[in-house]
């Protein structure tokens, strides 16, 4: 869940990070969405986007990474972008479920225990 602070935090960043698309682009955002995050960002918070640097890479809090990447699969990819992003997501998940898997957390914890 996130908190009053991280949502305002990442409303404001995330506006940064739009403002570096060209206006074709960021015209593809509900206005609404971006009303939204409008009403709700720090004015006097300042946020450095290195445009040479992935979204990943910078001094930005997870959430906004998370929002980032669901306006751009929401509203900017192209159907071959969100078909690539989506096998990403699949394949991300999968692991995991395999990873935090009940049945087998504690088999090799058990194994190295004989």
């Amino acid at each position: 869940m996130v908190n009053e602070s991280n949502y305002k935090r990442m409303a404001t960043e995330v506006l940064e990070i739009l403002n570096i698309y060209p206006e074709q682009i960021r015209n593809k955002i509900p206005s609404k969405l971006i009303k939204e995050l409008q009403r709700h960002r720090i004015p006097d918070l300042q946020v450095n986007i290195d445009k040479n640097k992935k979204l990943y890479e910078q001094d930005v809090c997870e959430e906004t990474l998370v929002m980032t990447y669901m306006i751009f699969r929401s509203y900017i990819a192209t159907p071959e972008e969100k078909e690539a992003f989506d096998r990403i997501l699949n394949q991300f998940d999968e692991e995991t479920r395999k990873k935090y898997d009940p049945n087998n957390l504690f088999k090799s914890q058990d194994s190295t225990e004989r």
